[in-house]
């Protein structure tokens, strides 16, 4: 896997078949009855304006109201973030797992072979979180370069998927290639994120009822 990882411009390996099948079962029970999510929309005009928002939101972040009001381009992320658990099940199985996946992504083990894997030596998890992307649900094409970001996991746990729903990982090539990856079950992306690595997550389409994309998103330092 390092030497995958390493031959390539754009320094990134795929990875299939991570998390034992019972800990996917227990995080698809996070997202269909468990989980809190809520809208995570943000535009490039308001990433632009500051680190937060005069409502005190994350950068970028907006209402609602706001997303629906803004030109296309200009939507940037359209997706749901898990908030936590809903009322009375922050006890249940389905939440500790959850909890235990994060502390596992947090430990010194996990680092150990994400570092082993990337030669690039690992000190602390950045931010987690646990996405969902319905039917045009997206993430426009960007770079998450940033002062202290070593390198970038996304890790989908969505049970299926089929090319017709589209919704895949598009990785730009320093030779003007763009390499899709398919957001197979149980699948992990690692990629590079000292250097641009540009990417983006393409619009959802038409999906079984009831079904979302799933995944985590982890940063590195």
């Amino acid at each position: 896997m390092r030497q995958e990882f390493l031959q390539k411009t754009n320094r990134h390996v795929v990875i299939d078949d991570v998390f034992q099948p019972q800990i996917i079962d227990l995080l698809q029970d996070v997202v269909e009855r468990d989980g809190k999510f809520v809208d995570n929309l943000k535009l490039s005009s308001a990433a632009k304006a500051g680190e937060r928002t005069r409502a005190g939101m994350p950068r970028g972040s907006v209402d609602p109201e706001a997303f629906n009001s803004a030109d296309e381009a200009d939507r940037f992320i359209f997706q749901r973030k898990l908030d936590g658990a809903r009322p009375s099940r922050d006890g249940t199985p389905a939440m500790k797992a959850e909890a235990l996946v994060r502390r596992a992504m947090g430990s010194t083990s996990f680092l150990n072979w994400l570092s082993a894997i990337s030669g690039i030596s690992l000190e602390r998890v950045g931010g987690i979180n646990l996405k969902l992307h319905g039917p045009g649900n997206f993430l426009r094409k960007h770079s998450d370069t940033r002062q202290g970001r070593k390198l970038c996991m996304v890790h989908y746990l969505h049970r299926d998927w089929h090319p017709d729903y589209a919704g895949r990982f598009r990785l730009y090539m320093d030779d003007g290639r763009v390499e899709l990856i398919d957001p197979l079950p149980n699948r992990m992306i690692l990629f590079d994120v000292t250097q641009d690595n540009f990417h983006e997550i393409e619009a959802l389409g038409e999906v079984p009822p009831g079904w979302v994309r799933v995944n985590y998103s982890v940063w590195y330092g």
